[in-house]
């Protein structure tokens, strides 16, 4: 399966705002993650496995159009967030977010 990194322009492309979060149990047209999730883990040499990562949030954003899940892969305040993309329900891609390097925090 091939991934897709995206470019920070094409992640935040992704966003209308406001992007609400789903709550525990809900779901939006939900796509398998888990193959690419377990390339991404392999090309990015992510220091986890499948098994081990922990979802944090899924974002739906306001259009609809977009879902983020961000996967907490065991560094502090880093995620693997990967995008679907809706109509047709399909994986956009995935993002490496640092909100420590983002918000400018250290």
């Amino acid at each position: 399966m091939a991934i897709r990194e995206l470019t920070r322009a094409e992640f935040l492309a992704t966003f209308d705002p406001p992007m609400r979060s789903l709550e525990e149990g809900e779901s939006y047209r939900p796509v398998s993650l888990r193959d690419y999730v377990t390339e991404c883990i392999e090309e990015l040499e992510l220091s986890s496995s499948v098994d081990k990562l922990e979802v944090h949030h899924v974002y739906l954003s306001n259009d609809k159009m977009h879902t983020h899940a961000l996967l907490h892969f065991g560094q502090p305040n880093r995620y693997l967030v990967i995008v679907i993309e809706h109509d047709p329900d399909l994986i956009f891609g995935h993002y490496l977010l640092d909100l420590d390097q983002e918000y400018g925090r250290s």
